[in-house]
């Protein structure tokens, strides 16, 4: 075997054995509850959740990045504010999270349907590192308007008509007792 040959089938195998335990170490468990919330524009959905290092190492929490494919605004300011800089390795005692993740504020212009998005968490090893640690989808729907049943719009329109009815026969008993 030559020195290529060798060299071409280490390199696969020494990449793994620097790169896979700094992101094995750095894996973390986000449940976003609930991961899908319903409700009409406008409107604000708050998602909580729990955040869990299952690892034998603290893991540094630097950062988020959100993704949102409908109209409106994310703030990730909670989470930003209220989770800790590290979680501890497991059963460290501070190896959770509990607590705010985001908002999300849709504007009146917002068309019925389901928005889709993604809550990563960036952090690592160290108080440098960006990598993923986290990830959660979530869902935003948007029902359409209610429209009323048929049977109540038939029941106002005959309500409507039959006090109009009303309406007019007694304004002519009234012009046929003032005619007398």
């Amino acid at each position: 075997m030559n020195l290529r040959m060798t060299l071409s089938l280490l390199a696969p195998a020494l990449l793994l054995c620097f790169a896979a335990p700094h992101a094995a170490q750095a894996q973390l468990t986000l449940t976003l509850m609930p991961a899908s919330q319903t409700g009409s524009a406008p409107g604000a959905f708050h998602f909580t959740g729990t955040l869990t290092n299952s690892t034998a190492a603290e893991v540094f929490l630097n950062g988020d990045s959100p993704t949102f494919n409908g109209p409106g605004t994310i703030d990730d300011s909670a989470f930003l504010t209220n989770a800790p800089l590290t979680l501890g390795a497991m059963g460290s005692g501070s190896d959770t999270y509990t607590g705010s993740f985001f908002d999300i504020t849709l504007p009146s212009s917002a068309a019925p349907g389901t928005y889709f998005g993604t809550f990563t968490i960036l952090g690592g090893l160290t108080a440098n590192d960006q990598i993923a640690v986290a990830t959660e989808d979530f869902l935003v729907t948007v029902p359409p308007p209610a429209v009323p049943e048929a049977s109540t719009t038939v029941s106002l329109g005959l309500l409507l008509v039959l006090g109009l009815g009303g309406t007019v026969v007694s304004a002519r008993r009234r012009k046929a007792s003032s005619a007398r």
